[in-house]
């Protein structure tokens, strides 16, 4: 699919982004080759997630973390976990299920990961309280992105988790004149 400059043909609103429905047309060709390059993606992806061990998340994020903290101040968007991080030097306990998996397991699970913290990157101009339309297949009370958010905080990782703190921090308004002195008893 080409890239579009959505900017230059819809405005954008400070709360909620673009709103923009994509159907493709599929009744001219069918590109089986796409489709069977999807098929195999998708396939490896279940057969990493089969191999992992359940239960195993939190510790292995735990030394994720870790990994993250080593790169330094590093820019997100420039990490390739292929390269950067490096799942063999990742230590777990000697009980733990994780010691068992291989290290080409735990390199394209610390990718899956990464992957997704790299998608939570790009959602946090949607984290509202509010959602102007419910998202589609997905029934609940609240159908924010702030909702479904708080339902995989647990994988995302500190470092990430920050930067988002940081930015949220420096894109507040700041107030010109005299301040109030506050002073806490303890």
């Amino acid at each position: 699919m080409p890239l579009l400059d959505l900017k230059s043909i819809y405005g954008q609103t400070a709360k909620y982004g673009f709103e923009i429905e994509v159907i493709p047309d599929t009744s001219y060709a069918i590109n089986d080759k796409l489709l069977s390059l999807s098929k195999d993606e998708y396939k490896e992806f279940c057969d990493v997630l089969l191999k992992f061990p359940p239960n195993c998340d939190k510790e292995f994020i735990a030394e994720m973390n870790k990994l993250l903290n080593s790169l330094g101040e590093k820019d997100h968007k420039t990490i390739e976990p292929k390269t950067d991080f490096d799942a063999s030097a990742m230590k777990f306990a000697a009980e733990s299920k994780l010691k068992k998996v291989s290290d080409s397991v735990k390199r394209q699970y610390l990718i899956i990961l990464w992957r997704f913290n790299l998608f939570f990157v790009k959602t946090q101009p949607y984290l509202v309280n509010k959602p102007k339309k419910p998202f589609r297949g997905y029934s609940g009370a609240n159908t924010s992105v702030a909702n479904l958010f708080n339902e995989v905080k647990h994988m995302i990782l500190t470092g990430v988790k920050m930067k988002f703190v940081n930015n949220a921090i420096e894109k507040l308004p700041l107030r010109s004149g005299d301040y109030e002195q506050v002073t806490l008893k303890r």
